[in-house]
């Protein structure tokens, strides 16, 4: 009887411990499919590709970020926040793409920002204005960089024209020493032509003195004959 009783309850432990492990694998299979559901959301692909830019800019990422913009825009057409927050992504994204590696470092930043903020309101129970707040600082921080932007656009046209023109008065510089440099030449020769020209009449004078000079005592000894 004892070991009835014995055997009973070794029994109703093993499968009492049985549903238990049975109970767990359905809590971790739960929470497991849970952890999924939460990577599957319309965001997802986008917030790759948002990672994928801060690691590395290609052609090839930049191209599927602005598909995956007018994707969403279609799924979110009716949601004018929302489509506020696509429409900067989309600026940011082709300014990237222009500009790739020459691009502003704020607008990485940017884009990290603006798309947090889209993922807030996406994700969260917000009201209306808390959307408009999280939409109004982002559109801040974007007017902001249209700053940056423009100043050093700026700041590099200006380096361009001082180049362009220090450029300029060199060449001109050149030009004028060597219109000095010709002229000088040219009086150089000229001297020396006038010299020449002295020396070759002395030249003459010298001969045509001796000549006379010849002609005469002939003219001497003649006379005495």
């Amino acid at each position: 009887m004892l070991d009835e009783q014995k055997n009973e309850s070794i029994s109703f432990a093993v499968q009492e411990r049985l549903d238990d492990l049975f109970e767990e694998n359905d809590t971790s299979a739960s929470v497991k499919e849970t952890d999924e559901d939460l990577t599957h959301y319309p965001l997802a692909e986008l917030k790759s590709l948002v990672l994928s830019i801060d690691w590395e800019i290609t052609e090839e990422v930049l191209s599927d970020f602005l598909i995956q913009i007018d994707n969403l825009g279609i799924l979110y057409k009716n949601d004018q926040i929302i489509m506020k927050f696509l429409k900067m992504l989309r600026a940011l994204g082709k300014y990237i793409r222009a500009h790739q590696s020459q691009a502003h470092p704020n607008a990485f930043s940017l884009l990290d920002s603006v798309f947090c903020g889209l993922e807030k309101i996406v994700t969260q129970d917000i009201s209306n204005l808390d959307k408009q707040k999280f939409f109004k600082a982002e559109l801040g921080k974007y007017k902001e960089l249209q700053g940056l932007i423009y100043e050093s656009k700026r700041i590099q046209e200006e380096e361009a024209k001082n180049k362009s023109s220090i450029i300029q008065n060199q060449k001109l510089s050149k030009n004028n020493w060597n219109i000095n440099s010709a002229r000088n030449l040219d009086q150089e020769m000229l001297s020396i032509s006038r010299k020449q020209l002295n020396d070759a009449i002395d030249e003459i004078k010298k001969f045509v003195g001796s000549e006379i000079n010849s002609l005469k005592e002939m003219l001497v000894s003649n006379q005495k004959i």
